[in-house]
Order: C-alpha cells, then sequence, then structure tokens
C-alpha cells in the first residue's frame, strides 16, 4: 500500500473528502483529497478497493470525500495563492489545536482574532494526518463550499476522529502525528478525445485528478502522482478506486476534472 493505504486517493461523503490510497469510503460532511470513488459528485466517494458508499446529500462535489494520503511534504505546491506563511502557519496551528481541544479536557481551539482576506475566502481542502510517515487519516472537500479557516477546522476533526479507515486519534498518538493541508483550486473539466488525448493533457505533480461516471466517482490529490508517475497506471488506480473498472478512463463516458493544489505542513 501506498504511504501506509491502498493508492491515495479520497472518498466523497456530504461536503467533504476522506484523503486515502485506492480504497476510499464516505464520510458524512467530509470530502478526502486523494481519491473519490463510489458515487457521484456530491455523494460520498471510496478509494479503489474498498466497498463502494451511499450517495451523501445528492448535490454535486458537495459531500465529503476521502483521499488517498500525500507524502509528507516540508515545501508546498507552484499554485498561486494569497496565503502568507502566516496563514499558513495560522491554519496549520488551527488544525491541532481543533483536534487537541477534542481530546483534552480543557484546551482551547487556537482562531485567529483577525483572519485575513484568503483565510475567510471560500476554498476546498484537504486535511491529511501522517504518523511515521504512514497514512492516518485524510479528508477534505473538493468544492469551494465554506470558509478556508473554517474547512481546515472541520476537515482536521473529520481525519482524526471520522475516517472510516482508522480508528478515532487517541491522546498518546496527537504528538507522533505531522499534519498536512492542501488548499484546492476550484475543479474544471478536461475535455478529451482519445485516451491519448487525455494523458497528453494531464500534468503529473500539477494535476489532481477527479473520473466521474453515472453515480460513480473517485479523486486522487496531485501528491499522488509522486507515488504513481506513470499516467495509465495513476488513471488506471484512480479508475479502480472509484469502483468503475481498470479501463474506465478510456470511456468517453467517464467525466474528467483537474485541479490544483497548494499544500503545506508542520
Amino acid at each position: 500500500m501506498l504511504l501506509g493505504v491502498t493508492l491515495a486517493g479520497a472518498t466523497v461523503m456530504g461536503s467533504r473528502i476522506h484523503a486515502f490510497s485506492l480504497t476510499t469510503k464516505k464520510v458524512q460532511g467530509v470530502l478526502g483529497a486523494g481519491l473519490v470513488s463510489g458515487k457521484a459528485p456530491g455523494e460520498h466517494a471510496r478509494e479503489p478497493g474498498s466497498p463502494a458508499e451511499t450517495p451523501a446529500h445528492g448535490q454535486r462535489d458537495r459531500g465529503p470525500v476521502l483521499a488517498a494520503g500525500s507524502r509528507q511534504s516540508r515545501g508546498g505546491s507552484q499554485v498561486d495563492s494569497d496565503l502568507t506563511d502566516k496563514d499558513k502557519a495560522l491554519l496549520l496551528g488551527l488544525a491541532r489545536s481543533a483536534i487537541r481541544a477534542k481530546l483534552a479536557a480543557g484546551a482551547r481551539v487556537e482562531r485567529a482574532q483577525e483572519l485575513s482576506p484568503g483565510l475567510l475566502e471560500k476554498r476546498g481542502c484537504f486535511v491529511t494526518l501522517q504518523k511515521a510517515g504512514q497514512l492516518r487519516g485524510c479528508i477534505g472537500t473538493i468544492e469551494p463550499v465554506q470558509p478556508l479557516w473554517e474547512a481546515v477546522e472541520a476537515n482536521a476533526l473529520n481525519a482524526a476522529f471520522r475516517d472510516p479507515r482508522f480508528p478515532p486519534l487517541s491522546t498518546t498518538e496527537l504528538a507522533a502525528v505531522v499534519i498536512e493541508v492542501s488548499v484546492l483550486t476550484v475543479p474544471r473539466p478536461l475535455p478529451f478525445t482519445s485516451p491519448e488525448d487525455l494523458k497528453r493533457q494531464l500534468r503529473p505533480g500539477v494535476h489532481g485528478v477527479i473520473l466521474s461516471r453515472g453515480r460513480h466517482r473517485s479523486t486522487f490529490l496531485p501528491q499522488v502522482w509522486d507515488q504513481l508517475p506513470d499516467k495509465e497506471t495513476f488513471l488506471t488506480h484512480l479508475c479502480q478506486k472509484g469502483g468503475m473498472g481498470s479501463l474506465c478512463w478510456k470511456d468517453p463516458e467517464t467525466e474528467v476534472q483537474v485541479y490544483e493544489a497548494e499544500h503545506f505542513s508542520e
């Protein structure tokens, strides 16, 4: 398994997605940044290899998603962003304090008194937890449905306590966990005329990819290219994660969307 999971991916549930490997599971109110599978946009998705989930609220691209975990990365992506280094530090601190407050009586969530425009902007995002280099939880939201700071806080809690692939995070584990935040651009359709045309347009390391067909949907974050650099292998695993058949990416009925992500970690 990649990063301790099947193959980084995401499951869609409610409004968020869980990030994980090849298989994805739906999570109420959360979308993950890895692969989305098993549902139409707005429904819970699972990674390849995991059982399909039932639809969430029925709103396209608005359900929670499970995503494949990403490799720990100290650097960020090349995506243009309004986020400053201070914003990123605030988001990472917010994510950790939200988890700590859930675990420890009397602990408080560290929310900034004044928020920058970048933190107030509605953005899709994923929160990934890594422990000893292995995925420990990943859930996020693909669509920009709430202010970024709210989305990070909610996804941190979901990744820690509601990722169906793992037991809830314990107090003793928190110190060993490294938190990564991925902030997404709005997904856009990627029309293609043939499988070769699709491969030609994909940009490894840059594009996060969403595959949708009927009620099935799956996604991989851009970081998953580090694990699956070959385009055909990447697309095949993403199809499997969504329960759509390993060659679904060659089917003209399959819808393809791409997005980019700015990711940063503790």
